[in-house]
């Protein structure tokens, strides 16, 4: 889909990447411009937050208690102790869940790229997008800003983010690093 001249999308932000441009674009309606498919992504996206980890990770994790409770030529209270320094890091992931990764992933749910469906959200895509974050410091300021205005599970309330607060914010962070 194109989104640059249609009117029911604005750019929320442009960045330069591996010498081109790339724009961000979200629905000007913001009530009602998103398709469920990515209301529900972004649901499943605030879950894995709660746990403080993206589903690789916990897997990851799962896994690695899985193989220290079946180890071989280890006692039973060792392979115990071991589990449990995982099963404890599972628990603290649960306490304390901001990740930014979740944040970039949430961002990237809710901004189209061009030539990206607005009523299905792709993972490939989805996963592109938080590259180009990963790449770009102000892209990466920009999708934690949103990312983290959007998930239900870090804020009480939601507003609707705006490019202005997002300058604003930079510029408070900015800031702050520079001791200003």
């Amino acid at each position: 889909m194109t989104f640059k001249d249609n009117p029911d999308y604005e750019i929320a932000h442009s960045v330069m990447h591996e010498g081109k441009q790339v724009d961000f674009f979200v629905p000007v309606d913001k009530t009602n411009g998103y398709h469920l498919s990515r209301k529900i992504a972004g649901d499943a996206q605030d879950s894995i937050a709660r746990l403080g980890a993206t589903v690789e990770t916990f897997e990851t994790d799962i896994d690695k208690v899985n193989e220290l409770l079946n180890q071989d030529g280890l006692k039973n209270e060792k392979r115990i102790e071991n589990a449990s320094s995982y099963l404890k890091w599972i628990k603290y992931r649960l306490k304390h869940p901001k990740n930014e990764e979740c944040a970039l992933r949430m961002a990237a749910i809710f901004l189209f790229i061009e030539g990206e469906n607005p009523d299905k959200p792709i993972p490939h895509i989805t996963e592109k997008k938080v590259n180009i974050a990963f790449a770009n410091p102000e892209t990466y300021t920009f999708f934690l800003t949103i990312g983290e205005s959007l998930m239900k599970s870090w804020q009480t309330f939601t507003e609707s983010i705006k490019d202005e607060d997002y300058l604003m914010t930079r510029a408070k962070m900015m800031r702050i690093l520079t001791m200003e």
